[in-house]
């Protein structure tokens, strides 16, 4: 579980083993353990990216699984240097 500061994040970029914040765990019981591996790899390429600013484009498989987290954590935040709420990673539309 993150503690300190970390306490409300779902991830944060950086920590030793990549792992979602276990006080969240009940809203993933529906994403499997491959998914949730995806899902920790898609979140680190996309905090990773924003704190450098330079966009990275997701494979439609990834997309998908970011959305699903999306809809069930959109309000926690993930960090890197600084934190962004998960909602904040949707596509723009015009």
């Amino acid at each position: 579980m993150y503690t300190g500061p970390l306490s409300e994040q779902l991830f944060a970029e950086g920590m030793t083993r990549r792992l979602l914040n276990e006080k969240f765990a009940e809203r993933f019981t529906h994403f499997t353990a491959e998914e949730l591996d995806q899902l920790l790899w898609v979140l680190e390429l996309i905090v990773s990216a924003r704190g450098s600013q330079k966009p990275k484009a997701l494979e439609k498989d990834q997309s998908v699984l970011l959305q699903r987290a999306i809809d069930v954590a959109g309000e926690l935040e993930v960090s890197g240097d600084r934190a962004w709420r998960l909602d904040s990673f949707t596509k723009k539309v015009a």
